[in-house]
């Protein structure tokens, strides 16, 4: 049976991803979200953190993801859970090769970029929600092009919504989709009233979760409003080629524009509309990079479909099809290869947090607590009678908060009045924090140990 060139890129692409996925079966912010998905299997949904030191208000916008990984992990089988993630991240670039040829682009164009959609990968864990919403997102994609009846659309978004507040990129790509349609063929067209249609029904299936319209406002929040979270992670500053991630997952693509140029047609308006769509958001916030790349996939394939070598060259070399299906065989091998470790994955990753947790556990470290942000969360983890000033929820902290761990985080001249005033006796921090050095000098505070790189602090008489 002869394989399709453009194909064997797009299972090429899948099996690298899969494999990737198995790399590091981690994500730190696991650690409150197990917490938080045994609260919501015993039938509570979590409205606050209930660790920290002053009154928060939390969206469990993630909360089925949150329930399944506590799901798995109570009953011994998180190595399944990483499983389930690898395989979602290694179905990427098929959705995104399928959802490119369903607007009709060749099969070597669909399946290069396609393959592209690997890059994403280096961009963070596969183990978190969003990689499922990158899935929903090519699904919702495939839905727009008319290879799927208009209601499928209802399931997919559904199960989005209760995964991961990116959902409202739904009702909102169907809708630059739809005005797409109205300059490409016309604003009472077929074409534009389905995409109108698939809109209106992703804008009431975003509706459909315990938040109701509560996930807009908190969504909304994020990415336009003035929220700290956008202010001090890096994920939601602008698109920078800072780092390895973006320049794995935007680059490539970037390059293949800037060559080749946008091909520019009243009849694929709406695929550059979706393009134009998910490069604002994305240059906006740098988190918006793994939808980029499925949303600028049909104008990436239309572009490289301007060089017709590449379809007569699959056509005049069938072999070549071959050789892509020998190629696979090593990476299939490897990623075969990687599924027993990751089965049989332990829960906790070695790290500074480990060593944090073990200080804090060994000297009985307990009550209010100036953690390192990453670590906080384990801590909890770990059963430790610890409350933390922050920890990666992040969401949930209002500015005060937020502005206190920065003065904290980086030792302001204001960080002893930030101490005494959220009256925190304990600091745990990396061993090259600023504000190690600062405790260091200061006789108020007692050194406790040092343990790999974390370095712990007590109020001495507390």
């Amino acid at each position: 049976m002869r394989v399709a060139f453009g194909a064997g890129l797009a299972w090429a692409g899948a099996l690298i991803s899969f494999g990737l996925a198995l790399v590091y079966p981690y994500f730190l912010n696991m650690f409150w979200q197990i917490p938080d998905g045994a609260q919501i299997l015993r039938g509570h949904l979590p409205t606050s953190v209930d660790y920290a030191l002053t009154p928060t208000h939390l969206v469990s916008q993630e909360w089925l993801y949150e329930a399944a990984l506590a799901w798995f992990v109570q009953y011994g089988a998180y190595g399944g859970f990483v499983l389930v993630c690898a395989v979602a991240a290694g179905a990427t670039p098929l959705l995104a090769y399928a959802a490119i040829r369903a607007f009709g682009i060749g099969d070597v164009a669909a399946g290069i970029a396609a393959f592209l959609v690997v890059g994403s990968r280096f961009s963070g864990s596969a183990i978190r929600s969003e990689t499922f919403a990158v899935d929903a997102f090519a699904l919702t994609i495939l839905v727009l092009a008319g290879r799927a009846r208009v209601w499928w659309v209802l399931p997919i978004v559904v199960l989005w919504a209760n995964v991961h507040a990116s959902v409202i990129l739904a009702p909102v790509a169907a809708l630059v989709f739809a005005a797409g349609e109205a300059v490409g063929s016309g604003l009472g067209s077929e074409r534009t009233k389905r995409a109108a249609t698939i809109a209106g029904l992703a804008a009431l299936a975003t509706l459909l979760t315990p938040h109701g319209i509560g996930l807009w406002t908190y969504a909304l929040a994020l990415t336009l409003g003035e929220n700290p979270v956008r202010q001090h992670l890096d994920v939601w500053r602008p698109l920078s080629f800072a780092d390895a991630g973006t320049l794995a997952a935007v680059l490539p693509g970037l390059v293949v524009l800037l060559v080749l140029g946008l091909t520019i047609q009243r009849r694929n308006a709406a695929e550059i509309a979706l393009a134009a769509l998910g490069f604002t958001l994305a240059v906006m916030h740098e988190r918006y990079e793994t939808f980029l790349v499925i949303a600028w996939g049909p104008a990436l394939a239309r572009s490289l479909e301007r060089i017709p070598a590449l379809e007569r060259f699959s056509a005049r070399r069938p072999s070549a099809a071959a050789g892509v299906v020998l190629a696979l065989m090593p990476v299939a091998l490897y990623a075969a290869l990687r599924v027993p470790a990751a089965l049989h994955a332990d829960v906790e990753p070695s790290g500074p947090w480990q060593d944090a947790a073990a200080i804090a556990r060994e000297h009985h470290l307990h009550g209010a607590a100036y953690v390192d942000y990453t670590w906080a969360a384990f801590l909890h983890w770990r059963g430790l009678p610890l409350r933390f000033l922050i920890d990666s929820h992040g969401d949930p902290y209002p500015k005060d908060v937020w502005d206190d761990h920065l003065a904290l985080k980086e030792a302001h001249p204001n960080w002893r009045e930030v101490l005494e005033r959220r009256h925190i006796g304990v600091v745990i921090l990396p061993t090259d924090a600023p504000l190690n050095a600062a405790l260091s000098l200061d006789r108020a505070w007692q050194f406790v140990e040092t343990r790999g790189k974390a370095t712990a602090y007590v109020l001495r008489g507390r």
